[in-house]
């Protein structure tokens, strides 16, 4: 676990970062059927929402927001329901981040290559696991 901890210090999150072509994107404009099926498809708890284009995206769906919004009987308003998302460069160093996601007790980020696009996203988990191991 020692080791886990000062290999932080020489990664990057592009190292460990989910790649964008295995992310699970949701787009602004589904209904809520649509991305009902999706969270169940998936079984992840949060989703990266874009408009447009994947490189265009505006928030952050936390599946308990969704649920807590379909309890309350709300009218279905993704951009409503979304988190403001967190973006890192994807060459921002691991322990850095680890510290950011405590300070702003987020436990997403998306990260952006140099031109401005979505290279992919990293949790609070995958960061854990390269302390602790898989």
């Amino acid at each position: 676990m020692i080791k886990g901890v000062v290999d932080l210090a020489e990664k990057d999150a592009k190292d460990i970062m989910v790649p964008r072509t295995d992310v699970v994107f949701i787009s602004s404009d589904m209904s809520m059927e649509e991305v009902l099926d999706i969270v169940a498809e998936s079984g992840f708890s949060r989703f990266p929402v874009y408009e447009e284009t994947i490189d265009n995206v505006i928030g952050i769906l936390y599946v308990k927001d969704l649920l807590r919004s379909i309890v309350k009987k709300e009218e279905f308003d993704l951009e409503r329901v979304v988190r403001k998302p967190y973006f890192i460069p994807d060459s921002k160093k691991i322990n850095a981040l680890f510290h950011d996601f405590r300070k702003k007790r987020v436990h997403i980020a998306v990260a952006v290559d140099e031109y401005g696009g979505v290279a992919g996203i990293i949790c609070l988990e995958d960061i854990l696991e390269e302390i602790v191991g898989e």
